[in-house]
Parts: structure tokens; C-alpha cells; sequence
């Protein structure tokens, strides 16, 4: 952990594995301390959305999905609004050929001059593919 910077943009995919436990679970939570983290305001919505569909198929208790999601809203994020991200967003998108709501970590992380660290093997693939993104988006399975 200690290649990361003060302060990171958290997707949700790592987000998610504070509250819920998975596999990285542990991992996840040792990115958050100690550090800035910054997010898209989206990042509220797209946890939700994991945290129903946890609650949907059994592995959070029933109406555990508000809880696990206050919690995510007392973190200490420092919150971009998606706004001011979805033009920037909406041109990686299209570069990358990637989809619209992940861009907004990452318009706002190349904003801050931050890596995004996700647990989203797909997402953290292109920086593989696309030259000079491996400092902006850094797989949560990578990190010692």
C-alpha cells in the first residue's frame, strides 16, 4: 500500500468491500486510512445499487442496504459533483470505449492528478491497454 499517494479516488467496487465481506475485503479497508479520498458524488448511487442487489439475494440482511449505505455516507470523502466531471467523463468514455459512470472516477482522478483504485479487474485493464493511464488506475488485487 505504500505506492499510493496521500490521496486516491475510491470506486465503488472497493467502496463496497468496506461493508460487505469479500474476497479483498480487508485489502480494501487498509486503502482508505490515513489518506484523502476523493469521489464522484455517483460513487453514493452505484454502492446503493450494490448494496439492494447484496440485500436481494440474501447476503445482507433484510433492509440492511440504508445501513450499509450511511455508512458510506459518513465517510470522509471529499465529494466532486458529477456534473462538473460528466464532459470530461463522456470524452474518456468514448476513447476508451469504456462505460460513462466509471470515467467519472477517472475524469476525476486525471483532475487531481490521483489514481483511481478499483477492484474492477475490466476497468483497471485499461491501463494496460492505454498509454499512460497505469499511474490513474491501479487494481485493488495489486497492492501489497
Amino acid at each position: 500500500m505504500n505506492r499510493l499517494p496521500s490521496s486516491i479516488v475510491a470506486d465503488a467496487s472497493v467502496v463496497a468491500k468496506w461493508i460487505l465481506e469479500e474476497s479483498d475485503s480487508e485489502r480494501a479497508k487498509i486503502v482508505g486510512i490515513g489518506r484523502t479520498l476523493l469521489a464522484p458524488e455517483f460513487l453514493l448511487v452505484e454502492c446503493a445499487n450494490i448494496f439492494w442487489k447484496h440485500e436481494r439475494l440474501g447476503g445482507l440482511g433484510a433492509g440492511r442496504s440504508v445501513d450499509a449505505l450511511a455508512i458510506v455516507q459518513k465517510a470522509p470523502f471529499l465529494w466532486t459533483s458529477d456534473a462538473d466531471l460528466v464532459d470530461d467523463a463522456c470524452r474518456l468514455s468514448s476513447d476508451l470505449k469504456h462505460p460513462v459512470y466509471d470515467c467519472l472516477y477517472l475524469a476525476l482522478a486525471l483532475r487531481r492528478r490521483v489514481p483511481v483504485v478499483t477492484a474492477d479487474r475490466r476497468f483497471a485493464a485499461l491501463a494496460q491497454k492505454h498509454g499512460g493511464m497505469a499511474e490513474h488506475l491501479i487494481a485493488l488485487d495489486s497492492l501489497a
